[in-house]
């Protein structure tokens, strides 16, 4: 979620090492079938879900335990909160 992004870089300004890289992520790995399911919980329809690998999982991309160590930074917002304040956000707009 963008908001426990703009967290993590605040932190970081503050307590971050000048040129140091960082991952920032939220470590839990997920099919893009499992988020696509969430998203059809807010927007309904007749759409199939058909994964080609079901249940294959990759391991997280971002190893956040520097960021997480450094700062005491973790993410606050679960996914499910994030896709259900972005169709609150299209719906508004749509209107």
């Amino acid at each position: 979620d963008v908001r426990d992004g703009v967290r993590a870089l605040r932190l970081l300004s503050e307590r971050g090492e000048r040129g140091a890289a960082y991952n920032l992520g939220s470590g839990v790995p997920r099919t893009t079938g499992e988020l696509f399911r969430l998203l059809q919980t807010h927007f309904p329809g007749p759409h199939q879900v058909r994964e080609l690998r079901p249940g294959r999982r990759s391991d997280p991309i971002a190893d956040v335990t520097k960021l997480r160590t450094l700062t005491g930074w973790s993410p606050q917002i679960p996914v499910e909160q994030t896709v259900a304040d972005v169709a609150v956000e299209w719906r508004r707009r749509e209107q």
